[in-house]
C-alpha cells in the first residue's frame, strides 16, 4: 500500500471531524452551564440532535464550516450514510459516529455516487451497431416527447 493511501485510510474527512468537535465543544459549554443547548449528542451518544436548527445555521455553521446553510450540511450528513432517525426532530445517527470515538472517523467514507437512469440510457443507445437503428432510434424519441421536424427551429 502506498504511503498516501495509507495516510488518506487514516486521517477522516474534514466535514466529519469538524461535525465531532463541534458537538464535543457543545458538549463542554453545556457542561459548564454556558448558552443555550443548540445541537448536543443524543442520550445514547450514538448520534446527535440539532435542537435550534436557524440557530445552529446563523451561529454554529460558519464558524465551522464557512457557510450558514442547513440544507448542505444535511445533504453533506447524506454521503456520508448519516440517517435521519426521529420525524419530529432533526437527529442523525451513524453506526461509527459516537460521542467518545473519534478514532472511528476514519473509517467513515463518502457514499458512491450512484448512476442515474440517463447514463444507463446513453450506455444502452450506444450498443447500438449501425446508424439507421440509431437514427430509427432517435426518431422514436422525437415523436414520443412531441417533437417532430422543425422543433429545431423552436429551440435554437
Amino acid at each position: 500500500m502506498s504511503n498516501s493511501m495509507s495516510r488518506k485510510s487514516k486521517c477522516p474527512a474534514p466535514f466529519l471531524y469538524k461535525t465531532y468537535d463541534l458537538l464535543e465543544e457543545e458538549q463542554e459549554r453545556e457542561r459548564v452551564g454556558v448558552g443555550k443547548k443548540i445541537v448536543s449528542w443524543n442520550s445514547e451518544g450514538n448520534g446527535f440532535v440539532v435542537w435550534c436548527p436557524a440557530e445552529f445555521s446563523h451561529l454554529m455553521l460558519p464558524k465551522y464550516f464557512k457557510h450558514n446553510n442547513f440544507s448542505s450540511f444535511i445533504r453533506q450528513l447524506n454521503t456520508y450514510g448519516f440517517k435521519k432517525t426521529a420525524s419530529k426532530r432533526w437527529e442523525f445517527q451513524h453506526e461509527k459516529f459516537r460521542r467518545g470515538c473519534r478514532h472511528l472517523l476514519a473509517e467513515m467514507r463518502r457514499k458512491k455516487c450512484q448512476p442515474s437512469a440517463f447514463p444507463s440510457y446513453l450506455k444502452a443507445w450506444g450498443d447500438h451497431d449501425d446508424g439507421a437503428t440509431r437514427h430509427e432510434d432517435n426518431k422514436s424519441i422525437n415523436a414520443a416527447s412531441g417533437s417532430g421536424s422543425g422543433s429545431e427551429s423552436r429551440w435554437s
